[in-house]
């Protein structure tokens, strides 16, 4: 076989560039389930076979979960490999997650991006094959729809997010000195350890506290205002420190003002999770979603859900903040129209089923 010319090459270069950002992805971000350990094999073998100037391969079912079971341990304990590893749960897992890819092949100056293929076994003794292929990186087509049907059956207006680098305030500036970090670096222990000894202080203050009102005289006012002072100092450090504190449960959160710089008005915590270990782990990122809205093209910014979405983050429009308010999913970075036009409402309010 003759050697490749050179745009073969660059091509090559190109998708290898653009698998290699996947894998560092999903080395990330992807999490510790099945579907996703499998993907990073197919990775791996994108990588190995592109590195020696061949295609990606396609893989049988049966060898996939054989490598896995390999890798992480158990069986398949007599069930199909087929129906241990479904083709439309891969395609839902790859679906949800195609426009986080694209953009993480973006940011890393690629021009390719990978896609799932699936190839039908088609009849019984025929094994279903996947493999990873590319097609070139479009930066100026929109992103298709995502369908949000209500109870109802209808399609609800969409919005797609997207993801840039915040800046933290100079006091806290490592935390955004790099695009992100894991929780075991000298980074990660200095963020916990500023929450540590936020507690401790709080902790030491009301123990101070506590024992100089410990002896037989009446509470005076001095006592009261120690009181309040140190509530009042523990009720501030919990409102900074919350969004931190509750990340290993919501993973996503909103950074308060005062860790951010001057004029990055929005932000928010991320952490994904290690996929290497289940102790102590992830990365931590801090980061701004933001949208377009559909409805009247002003910049959407995730906030608090408030009153009408209780515990919830939710992206409200710069020009309508009541009434233009959508959901956000992290995986799909999408969300849907939660005020309807048809439903009668007041503002701020979530619709209610209509008769």
């Amino acid at each position: 076989m003759g050697e490749n010319s050179p745009k073969d090459r660059e091509t090559i270069q190109g998708h290898l560039s653009a698998i290699e950002a996947l894998a560092s992805w999903l080395e990330r971000e992807a999490g510790t389930q099945r579907i996703p350990q499998i993907v990073s094999l197919l990775v791996a073998d994108a990588g190995v076979a592109l590195r020696a100037n061949r295609p990606p391969p396609a893989v049988e079912v049966e060898s996939l979960a054989q490598r896995y079971f390999d890798t992480h341990g158990g069986s398949l304990r007599g069930e199909p490999a087929g129906k241990w590893l479904r083709r439309g749960r891969m395609e839902g897992w790859w679906r949800a997650r195609e426009r986080q890819i694209a953009m993480v092949c973006e940011r890393a100056g690629s021009a390719w991006v990978p896609h799932l293929v699936i190839r039908s076994g088609g009849g019984r003794g025929n094994s279903t094959e996947y493999a990873i292929a590319f097609r070139p990186l479009d930066t100026e087509s929109e992103p298709e729809p995502v369908e949000c049907p209500t109870p109802k059956g209808r399609v609800l207006t969409t919005i797609h997010y997207d993801v840039n680098p915040a800046q933290a305030a100079w006091w806290v500036g490592w935390l955004s000195a790099v695009p992100q970090f894991h929780v075991r670096s000298w980074r990660g222990w200095a963020l916990l350890g500023l929450v540590g000894m936020a507690f401790a202080w709080v902790a030491l203050a009301t123990v101070i506290v506590g024992l100089s009102m410990w002896h037989d005289r009446p509470i005076s006012g001095r006592d009261f205002v120690a009181m309040a002072v140190v509530g009042s100092i523990a009720w501030v450090l919990w409102r900074v420190l919350r969004s931190i504190c509750v990340l290993p449960w919501q993973r996503v959160t909103l950074a308060p003002d005062s860790l951010l710089r001057y004029d990055q008005l929005h932000a928010q915590f991320r952490l994904t999770r290690n996929t290497q270990s289940r102790a102590l782990g992830g990365w931590f990122s801090l980061v701004r979603h933001w949208g377009t809205c559909p409805l009247c093209s002003a910049e959407v910014d995730l906030c608090p859900g408030a009153d009408a979405f209780p515990g919830r983050v939710v992206g409200r429009c710069a020009d309508s903040p009541l009434e233009h308010v959508y959901s956000f999913d992290p995986v799909t970075l999408s969300g849907c129209l939660l005020i309807t036009e048809s439903a009668s409402v007041s503002p701020g309010r979530p619709p209610e089923d209509q008769p």
